[in-house]
């Protein structure tokens, strides 16, 4: 059998499969397998031809990957994908592969900076001008040391950061409220999913700005956050502050366009085609962003403590133990004045909440 013969039968094969699954309310692209149609054919040296014409949509990617097929899928995706992973140590071991490890990828997604990849193999030449690759992952401290090393490797000021309390409680596992919770999400994703698919429609992109004011607070602020976290924590943590500074802007967007549908583009369930060329921030909205970022802030702080080899502030300057204890002491009651709670100073100060006692007392020495 030609090729052209095996094209149009499983062409016929692709119409009976669509019929097949609208009959049955099911997923086409779960049936629409070119290793079962292929298969079926019986034309196993087809097989690869076939596999490489077809593109393959998901917006899950997988973490156990390598960096020619992280790339690959972010090509055959529109330059769009999602990693979100359980335990963190998959997409770490997946990093000490020889020849696949693609934390590089991720630091230039963070940026939307400019992928390629070139296979000798076939001459196939990728690009992705313009990556758009999010991660999300839970973790165990172990998980993340081997994930992020060291602060200076770069992945760890691109990562927000939420360290969980603890829970003495056991948790009730016959909690009626949870029969519940498959539905909530499931409305919560058809609600996103409409409005994602009506913002890819727009021809145009929707320019989004701060007002006067939220940009003359966005960079006090943010540059009181750096000399502080230079002075009283580490050096190495001028640009964590710069990237929590444009993931707070990013922050800001998401709920601005957020409430946009909200208040105006909903009309019996359908959105509404009318959408502004400029949405400008409400003071809402950016209060609720730089307030995220606070606590997100101080989450990176307590992470940075516990990874191994941290540079303290004045390392470099072969401080003693005594010069240290006496920046603990400033930045407790840096933070005391400025109303976090002592648990939080602990947190922040040194690495855990068990030490709250030391810093109420350093907080409120003389």
């Amino acid at each position: 059998m030609g090729v052209q013969e095996v094209k149009q039968l499983f062409c016929f094969v692709q119409k009976v499969l669509l019929i097949f699954c609208t009959q049955l309310n099911h997923s086409c692209k779960l049936l629409l397998n070119p290793w079962f149609v292929l298969i079926l054919l019986g034309e196993y040296h087809q097989l690869i031809f076939w596999r490489k014409s077809i593109r393959l949509y998901k917006l899950i990617l997988p973490a156990n990957i390598g960096k020619s097929g992280i790339i690959q899928l972010l090509y055959e995706n529109d330059s769009r994908g999602t990693i979100c992973e359980g335990e963190a140590d998959t997409l770490a071991e997946a990093f000490k592969q020889e020849h696949g490890g693609f934390s590089d990828v991720l630091r230039q997604s963070y940026g939307h900076e400019p992928i390629s990849l070139f296979r000798r193999t076939g001459n196939e030449d990728i690009e992705i001008p313009r990556p758009h690759l999010s991660v999300v992952l839970t973790s165990t401290l172990d998980q993340l040391t081997k994930l992020i090393p060291a602060v200076e490797n770069g992945l760890y000021s691109r990562f927000l950061y939420y360290c969980l309390k603890e829970n003495p409680k056991f948790i009730d596992v016959f909690d009626e409220d949870k029969k519940h919770y498959t539905e909530l999400f499931n409305k919560l994703g058809g609600y996103f999913s409409k409005i994602y698919n009506r913002l890819v429609r727009l021809q145009n992109p929707v320019y989004f700005e701060l007002q006067s004011h939220h940009k003359k607070q966005f960079i006090n602020h943010f540059q009181d956050q750096k000399n502080e976290l230079r002075e009283l924590v580490s050096k190495s943590l001028g640009g964590t502050i710069n990237r929590l500074a444009l993931m707070c802007f990013r922050i800001a967007m998401q709920f601005s366009i957020l409430r946009l549908f909200e208040t105006f583009g909903f009309e019996n369930g359908e959105i509404l085609d009318k959408i502004p060329s400029k949405i400008i921030c409400t003071d809402q909205d950016f209060e609720n962003s730089l307030r995220l970022i606070q606590n997100f802030q101080m989450h990176a702080i307590s992470v940075f403590w516990k990874l191994p080899n941290f540079k303290a502030a004045d390392s470099d300057q072969g401080s003693d133990k005594d010069l240290k204890k006496a920046e603990q002491k400033r930045k407790c009651r840096k933070m005391k004045q400025q109303k976090f709670s002592y648990d939080d100073i602990a947190l922040a100060v040194f690495g855990k909440r068990t030490m709250k006692s030391t810093a109420y007392r350093y907080a409120n020495e003389s």
